[in-house]
């Protein structure tokens, strides 16, 4: 926002993070740590966006690329969506539709200025920024520029707003051309946004980005399965520490079960060992649609490092016409070999 800093951006860490997803914070020209005279209020600050998206590109480092922005920062997103049509999804908190309805609206309620007296100092005001700073108020208009932009987008607004009024996000929202949302929170315009409407954002962004490890998290949390934001079995919600053996296999049964081979995946029996080990089972198939087998989950020892992802699990499933070992890791599943039943 205007004359905001990067640390707004410190909530929103615990939630995207653990999602793999990263967070790039940056402060606009003028505001925070960073050198400049003035701030344009989205003229200059888009240019400050595409620099920084530019970067992170060249990087190598990152694959899709979404914005979310507040105030200023949400109209300077609108301003550069339209420009750059490989951002995968844009959360666009209190933006305004234009600096100069903007302007008179505040002169109005807060200076308690006329209409007419309002423009006139506009008019002036205009002609001071052009000689000084470069730009035309009258062209930060983001009106001009929804109609061109086909990102998904996110529009929240706060419905005791007095500074940006709520109509401006809904204005916006119902001019833009791609696939949008609109969400209303309780507060005002400086309120800490409720947890439910960051999470609400956060799931948003995980569908724009069209990724597959992302794609299955969203099931698996749709499902009931799983708490995306939480790691634990919805139906569960219990801490791993508090779990007994047989919850705690039953849980990792559900979250393996968003996948369709595993669906009627259950926990019969549970043994916990060391690795090297060897299991042997006998297994007589009462019906020709039966099926049963094993699933190994990995853990690292006490005095080692880790695992990387999320559980990583070794699965032989037998029935009547097939035996198939599978891995899965990362939340995919993957076949490593089929033979005869």
């Amino acid at each position: 926002g205007n004359s905001s800093c990067r640390l707004e951006a410190v909530p929103l860490v615990p939630l995207l993070m653990p999602l793999s997803i990263s967070v790039f914070c940056f402060d606009f020209s003028g505001c925070g740590l960073s050198e400049g005279e003035y701030i344009s209020l989205g003229w200059h600050e888009r240019d400050d966006l595409a620099v920084c998206v530019e970067y992170l590109r060249a990087t190598g480092r990152v694959s899709t690329i979404a914005l979310w922005g507040r105030s200023m920062g949400a109209f300077t997103a609108l301003l550069h969506a339209d420009r750059d049509p490989t951002i995968a999804g844009l959360v666009l908190d209190s933006p305004f539709t234009s600096l100069s309805v903007l302007a008179q609206e505040l002169a109005q309620s807060f200076a308690k200025v006329p209409a007419w007296m309002a423009q006139v100092v506009l008019a002036v005001v205009r002609s001071v920024i052009q000689a000084k700073a470069g730009f035309d108020i009258e062209s930060l208009d983001a009106i001009n520029h929804v109609g061109r932009s086909f990102s998904p987008a996110l529009f929240v607004a706060a419905e005791g707003d007095d500074f940006i009024l709520p109509h401006h996000a809904q204005e916006l929202h119902e001019a833009y051309q791609g696939e949008k949302e609109m969400h209303m929170v309780p507060g005002d315009h400086n309120s800490t946004r409720p947890e439910a409407c960051r999470r609400k954002a956060a799931l948003f962004l995980c569908r724009t980005f069209h990724d597959e490890r992302l794609d299955q998290l969203l099931g698996m949390h749709a499902g009931g399965l799983v708490d995306i934001f939480s790691g634990v079995a919805k139906q569960q919600q219990v801490p791993q520490a508090a779990m007994g053996e047989d919850e705690e296999g039953a849980a990792l049964c559900q979250q393996m079960q968003v996948f369709p081979p595993l669906t009627r995946m259950r926990l019969v029996h549970r043994r916990r060992c060391s690795r090297p080990f060897l299991a042997r089972a006998t297994v007589t198939l009462l019906q020709d649609s039966a099926e049963a087998g094993f699933f190994v989950r990995l853990a690292p020892a006490v005095d080692e490092e880790p695992l990387g992802g999320s559980a990583h699990l070794l699965v032989l499933s037998v029935s009547s016409s097939a035996l198939m070992i599978s891995r899965v890791c990362d939340d995919a599943l993957n076949t490593l070999a089929v033979g005869a039943g």
